[in-house]
């Protein structure tokens, strides 16, 4: 009989681990199922979802999807198709409406901003669950508020108890209750199971029946909370215990005790009231606005920036034509200068006046066509996210 004892509970020893690995199995098929995809053809990843970042993963039917980051696509780092529709026989022609659209779609410090606004969705996602928003670039938090608040919130979870689960004795003083806010937005399930085996040698028969004494005790301890938004919060406990022991002297053996309780709490005064238990969360919405409206206040910080650039450059190119006539009137003066020396009619010393100002020009030329230069390579950086060989060797030409 034991034997066939030991041989079933090893079969549901099996059966619970093959359970469990089945579990886990299905848990993390998409993970199995993937296969590795070169980055030349792996799938454009999608944007993100700005709704799931706000609401977050169902719970049901699949609980484990809940605990799972949601994966945010990273940056493309290839330039978007716009820009190779403008160019034409090595010419990128742009007007300055044009030439804005691209850095909408390329510009790095646009991209880049995009992602506050993310993170303030995220951080709306954390205030709803009860816990302290954290913030976003831009958007200070109140000091008093959120003095300490990393890893606060508008509730405590309380750890499951014992009630129940403990050694029984008789006593004549009464139990006395406290409670207190429990859980916290999100509902919270938390689950206690224990099996120990204790051995105590005895010295004496008369008491045991047995020389040795063996107790197994199996606990299992459970509890459900949650705080509602108008501060009042609840919790649901149940506990068991399963203890058997060697001792022929026991009246119930094996012996079951369990504990059960359902916990109310209601402030009146401090903590009451739906505008205290959602402070959070106001306070994350609140960000998500200024991030949304810091973005556009960066987007046109940018805009501005690349439309000026733009015009300096028309600005540059001005003033390398400029140049370029100057270079080409002192030239021409410079020859005129050398022919009426050679007829007598000027000094020698005026040819050095004269060159003197084709130095002048050329050095004004080359000044001019470097800056002209630099804001052209400013140009691609602003509507390009890499500037390779192909794309430096096209020449920008403005329109407007």
């Amino acid at each position: 009989m034991v034997q066939d004892a030991i041989a079933t509970k090893k079969q549901i020893r099996h059966k619970v681990i093959l359970v469990g690995l089945l579990c886990l199995f299905v848990a993390n098929l998409p993970v199995f199922a993937a296969e590795p995809q070169s980055a030349e053809n792996a799938p454009a990843a999608p944007p993100p979802d700005l709704e799931l970042l706000s609401r977050g993963k169902p719970v049901f039917p699949a609980m484990w999807n809940a605990y799972r980051p949601i994966p945010l696509p990273p940056v493309d780092s290839s330039n978007g198709p716009k820009v190779s529709r403008y160019v034409q026989q090595r010419k990128l022609s742009l007007s300055l409406s044009e030439f804005l659209q691209l850095v909408v779609e390329n510009n790095l410090a646009v991209q880049a901003a995009r992602y506050n606004y993310l993170i303030a969705q995220v951080d709306l996602l954390r205030a709803r669950s009860g816990q302290a928003a954290r913030g976003v670039p831009g958007a200070p938090l109140p000091p008093a508020l959120f003095a300490g608040a990393i890893g606060a919130g508008v509730g405590n979870i309380s750890n499951v108890g014992n009630q129940g689960t403990g050694g029984t004795a008789i006593s004549a003083s009464a139990r006395q209750v406290f409670g207190g806010p429990r859980g916290i937005a999100d509902p919270t399930l938390s689950i206690n199971t224990s099996w120990d085996r204790v051995v105590d040698p005895l010295n004496s028969t008369r008491v045991a029946g047995t020389s040795t004494v063996a107790i197994n005790s199996a606990v299992l301890q459970t509890r459900f909370q949650q705080q509602l938004p108008f501060g009042t919060s609840y919790s649901i406990s149940f506990n068991m215990q399963r203890q058997m022991t060697t001792q022929t002297r026991i009246l119930f053996n094996p012996a079951y005790t369990s504990f059960f309780s359902v916990d109310f709490y209601q402030p009146l005064l401090n903590g009451a009231g739906r505008a205290f238990t959602k402070r959070f969360v106001s306070v994350a919405e609140n960000d998500r606005r200024i991030a949304y409206q810091a973005f556009h206040g960066d987007l046109g910080t940018v805009l501005v920036a690349a439309a000026d650039t733009y015009l300096d450059f028309l600005a540059s190119r001005e003033r390398q034509r400029l140049a370029e006539r100057a270079l080409a009137l002192a030239e021409t003066i410079h020859q005129s200068t050398q022919q009426r020396i050679e007829i007598g009619s000027l000094a020698p010393s005026d040819l050095v006046t004269a060159q003197l100002q084709v130095a002048t020009s050329r050095r004004d030329l080359i000044v001019a066509q470097t800056n002209t230069q630099l804001l052209e390579v400013r140009l691609k950086s602003l509507i390009t996210k890499a500037i390779g060989p192909d794309t430096a060797a096209i020449q920008f030409e403005p329109t407007d």
